[in-house]
C-alpha cells in the first residue's frame, strides 16, 4: 500500500495491509508487487474505506453512503476489474521497455477470470474483518435517509461507516414534523387536560420500543 493513500479513511484497515516494492525486478516505480497479492494491495488502497469482509457469512458489504450492503450484487469484482484496469496507467512510469511489455502482459493476465478470482479472494485479509454480530449491534442508533438518529438523545448525526449499520428505513427525520392524529391518541389514553409531562412520556417510550429494549418507568 503506497503511503500516500493512507488517512484517516482507511485508518481501521489492517496495519498489515501494503508491501510497497523498491526493487525493480518485481515491481518497478508501481509500488505494488506483481502478483495477486499486489493487486490485492491495490485494491485495499483504491476500495477499502468501503468494503468490509464478514466471516460468519464468508461475504463482503460494501458502503452505500448509508449502510453497509450484503454484496449480492458483484460490486467487489467489478470493483476488483476497475481497479486492475486502472493499473494500466501505471505503465507510463516504467522506463525500460522490456519491463514495461512485462507489466503490460501481467495485468492484462490479473483481468482474466482465474486472476480476479485471486484477487477477490486474497482481498479478504486486507480489508476490515467483522464478525455476523457487529453489524447492527446499537440497538439506539435509528438508520433513515437523511442520516442516523440517536434514540437516547434525539439527535440526528450524518451516516458513519463506523456504526456498522446495514438496516435503513426509507424515510426522512424531520424533529419538527407535526402529528394531530398521534396526539389526539395521546389525549385519548390519557385523558382531559393531560399535563405536559404525562403527553411527552408515552413518546419517550416510543424510542425505547423501537429499539427493542425494555425500561421501566
Amino acid at each position: 500500500m503506497k503511503a500516500s493513500t493512507v488517512d484517516q479513511e482507511n485508518s481501521w484497515l489492517p496495519e498489515s495491509v501494503g508491501h510497497p516494492v523498491v526493487d525493480g525486478k518485481t515491481g518497478p516505480a508501481t509500488g505494488y508487487e506483481w502478483n495477486d497479492s499486489g493487486n490485492a494491495d491495490r485494491l485495499a488502497d483504491a476500495h477499502g474505506k468501503d468494503l468490509i469482509y464478514c466471516r460468519e457469512r464468508k461475504s463482503y458489504y460494501v458502503w452505500s453512503g448509508q449502510r453497509w450492503q450484503y454484496d449480492d450484487s458483484l460490486e467487489v469484482e467489478r470493483r476488483a476489474e476497475e481497479t486492475m484496469r486502472n493499473a494500466f496507467a501505471e505503465a507510463g512510469a516504467i522506463e525500460n521497455q522490456d519491463q514495461r511489455n512485462g507489466f503490460l502482459s501481467f495485468v492484462n493476465r490479473s483481468l482474466s477470470q482465474k486472476g480476479l478470482t485471486s484477487l477477490v479472494q486474497l482481498a479478504r485479509k486486507k480489508m476490515r474483518i467483522i464478525s455476523a454480530t457487529e453489524l447492527d449491534g446499537d440497538p439506539w442508533l435509528l438508520n433513515v435517509n437523511n442520516g442516523t438518529l440517536d434514540l437516547r438523545t434525539g439527535a440526528l448525526r450524518p451516516h458513519a461507516r463506523e456504526d456498522l449499520i446495514s438496516k435503513l428505513i426509507p424515510l426522512s427525520y424531520d424533529p419538527n414534523a407535526q402529528s394531530p392524529l398521534f396526539m389526539l391518541f395521546i389525549h385519548r389514553i390519557m385523558g382531559d387536560g393531560p399535563d405536559a409531562s404525562e403527553a411527552r412520556r408515552p413518546a419517550r417510550r416510543l424510542s425505547t420500543e423501537a429499539a427493542g429494549v425494555l425500561r421501566d418507568g
